[in-house]
């Protein structure tokens, strides 16, 4: 048994096949397209994910740095270390590991560690102004100190001399 319309029944086969491979294409492109945009913005969330971790490491590391600095700072000229020119060099030496810590290119992150790194230099020259006052004032007790333990001397001898006969009013 052969059909009369075989022509037209292998045309609708292959129009058949054509619209099933089209259809199947058509479904299996969205399913694609959102396992390929799920993988993309996994990624994404992972790179930004990975640089919110750098960012939270180095912020843990210039919160320590900076309040180790600022303790450094509140010792010099309090005479509790032995060196002040030591303990300097050394907080300005922290100072700069901070600087290339903070980077240029995170410099918009932490800013406020910016503005605390810029304040170190105004402080250290004001301890260094208030280092200077103090070894003066310290260098006039003592000449004060020595003038009146001259005075006194003087004074002491001037009055306990015998052959001057004279005695001085106390």
């Amino acid at each position: 048994m052969k059909t009369l319309n075989h022509a037209e029944v292998n045309y609708a086969t292959c129009i058949f096949w054509i619209s099933f491979a089209l259809l199947i294409s058509l479904t299996y492109l969205p399913v694609y397209f959102f396992f390929k945009s799920c993988k993309s913005q996994n990624e994404y969330i992972s790179q930004d994910l990975n640089n919110y971790k750098q960012l939270l490491n180095k912020h843990q590391l210039l919160k320590v740095k900076i309040d180790s600095l600022y303790d450094e700072l509140a010792l010099l000229n309090t005479g509790k270390v032995s060196s002040d020119l030591m303990l300097e060099k050394y907080i300005a030496d922290n100072k700069n590991e901070v600087i290339k810590a903070i980077g240029a290119d995170s410099l918009t992150e932490f800013k406020h560690y910016a503005l605390l790194i810029s304040n170190i230099d105004n402080i250290l020259k004001q301890k260094d102004t208030i280092l200077q006052i103090s070894n003066k004032e310290q260098l006039a007790a003592t000449d004060l100190r020595e003038c009146m333990n001259k005075t006194r001397k003087v004074k002491q001898d001037l009055s306990f001399d015998p052959t001057r006969n004279f005695s001085a009013a106390k």
